[in-house]
């Protein structure tokens, strides 16, 4: 019951992401969207001191933003959530 509920709220929030798409022209719609949702604008390219969420790095260099740390296994940036 729970994943049926899911999975129609998920199928009528894409249908409203497609339907908005549909009806936009500008061809940064995507980045726009993207941005609006997660509240971020890492899609401008703008030139940072440190690294974000999947960004490579060295894993004991501290290159990562603050709340990130650099995975051993990975090594890219990961959020930092704590022990």
């Amino acid at each position: 019951m729970k994943a049926s509920m899911f999975l129609a709220l998920a199928g009528l929030v894409l249908l409203f992401v497609v339907g908005y798409a549909s009806e936009s022209e500008e061809k940064e719609f995507p980045i726009e969207l993207l941005s609006k949702i997660f509240a971020v604008d890492v899609f401008k390219g703008e030139e940072r001191g440190c690294k974000g969420f999947g960004d490579s790095c060295a894993p004991g260099k501290n290159e990562c933003c603050p709340n990130h740390a650099c995975s051993n296994k990975h090594k890219w940036c990961k959020v930092y959530l704590g022990k």
